[in-house]
C-alpha cells in the first residue's frame, strides 16, 4: 500500500508505516512520483506511445503558453473558455477528455492546472490566441 497525505509531521510517517503501508508519498504530488511508487512497488513497466512531438508532460505543466492551444479546434476553445470563465471543474475536464487523444501534452497541462484550480492561469490562456478571438462576444452576453 501506498500512502498519499498532506501530513508534514515525521511522527505520523511512524504511524503510517505501522498501519501497514510499504511507501508515503506528500501532497502536493506530481504524476511522476505515483507513477514510480507504482512502478516499484507493483514490479509494473510502462509503455509510452511514441509520437513525432513528444514534449515531457511535466515540463508543459508549468510553461504552457496561450500560443500552445493555437492548434486547438475554434469551437472548442469557445466551450471550453466558456467553461473556465464559469469556473466549474467537470465542464472544464469534460471538455479537456475530448482533445486528449490529440493532444496528450496539453490536455495533461489543462487537467493539471484544472486539479490545482488555478482558473486564473486557464484563464489567462484562454485571452488571447484564435480562442479569444473567437470568444469575446460571448463574453459579453
Amino acid at each position: 500500500m501506498i500512502a498519499l497525505t498532506a501530513s508534514a509531521f515525521e511522527e505520523d510517517k511512524s504511524a503510517i508505516l505501522a498501519a501497514g503501508c510499504d511507501e508515503i508519498i506528500r501532497k502536493p504530488a506530481n504524476e511522476a512520483e505515483i507513477f514510480d511508487a507504482l512502478k516499484r512497488h507493483l514490479r509494473v513497466r510502462y509503455i509510452y506511445e511514441e509520437s513525432g512531438e513528444q514534449k515531457d508532460v511535466r515540463k508543459v505543466h508549468t510553461e504552457l503558453t496561450p500560443a500552445d492551444l493555437d492548434c486547438l479546434n475554434a469551437e472548442w476553445m469557445a466551450e471550453f473558455t466558456q467553461a473556465v470563465i464559469r469556473g466549474y471543474r467537470k465542464p472544464v475536464i469534460e471538455l479537456v477528455e475530448q482533445i486528449r487523444s490529440e493532444e496528450l501534452a496539453i490536455a495533461e497541462a489543462l487537467v493539471k492546472l484544472t486539479n490545482d484550480f488555478r482558473f486564473d492561469r486557464l484563464i489567462a490562456l484562454t485571452q488571447t490566441g484564435k480562442g479569444a478571438k473567437n470568444d469575446k462576444k460571448s463574453q459579453l452576453l
